[in-house]
């Protein structure tokens, strides 16, 4: 923006700030998220548990969020087939408290909302609903598949990474706007709580703490 406005902590005054010669400005948001990834809850191989990825998203203690879409990329040994891709979202760090807004078990989005790319290196879940991180709390996603190998080696592996953005969302636009282009869709709930997706009030991963461009990967092995 060409200039802010904000108020003195000490003074309680305004302060007025101008434009900044170089800088293509600052986009302030109500809220943010950060992404932090964490470990499988176990070591008994992919085939086993079928756990691909664990992480969660904290809100800033400012205000709640709405996660709205992950996109995924997988890379895997030959012949590792990967189907019925489920995500899981719980509100303990122990990943068994469903989260508020999931049907049952915790699920948050499967099945018709789970989307693939040929040959399977991608999937895009995409919330009809965007589910809610409260201020200064967190919300644990778990991704699951059945896995199958049709080889004869000993070990394989597949490893997923939840993907990023990069450049810059010059104003906020609707999830409808942004799923197609972008990987992490977000709403800061700038308005209230967003409920609906052709609502302006979201935004992408780009500059998400946690979250580079390039995403966060988990590798599992069998």
């Amino acid at each position: 923006p060409s200039s802010a406005q904000g108020t003195g902590v000490s003074s309680g005054q305004p302060i007025n700030v101008g434009a900044t010669p170089g800088v293509a400005g600052v986009t302030v948001y109500k809220t943010f998220p950060t992404v932090t990834l964490d470990a499988p809850s176990s070591i008994t191989g992919i085939t086993g548990d079928g756990q691909l990825m664990r992480f969660h998203v904290t809100a800033n203690s400012a205000g709640s969020l709405g996660a709205q879409q992950f996109v995924f990329n997988f890379a895997s040994s030959t012949n590792v087939v990967v189907t019925n891709l489920v995500l899981y979202a719980y509100s303990d760090a122990g990943y068994s408290v469903p989260a508020p807004g999931t049907a049952s078990g915790g699920i948050a989005a499967s099945g018709g909302a789970v989307t693939f790319t040929s040959p399977f290196n991608a999937a895009t879940t995409t919330l009809t609903t965007p589910l809610q991180v409260s201020a200064g709390q967190s919300v644990y996603f778990l991704l699951k598949g059945t896995v199958t190998y049709g080889g004869v080696a000993a070990n394989y592996s597949i490893t997923t990474t939840l993907k990023g953005d990069s450049g810059t969302v010059s104003a906020m636009s609707s999830a409808t706007a942004l799923d197609s282009t972008n990987n992490f869709v977000w709403s800061p709930n700038a308005t209230g709580t967003v409920t609906s997706l052709g609502a302006n009030d979201f935004t992408t991963g780009s500059g998400v703490t946690g979250l580079p461009s390039i995403g966060i990967n988990q590798a599992r092995t069998q």
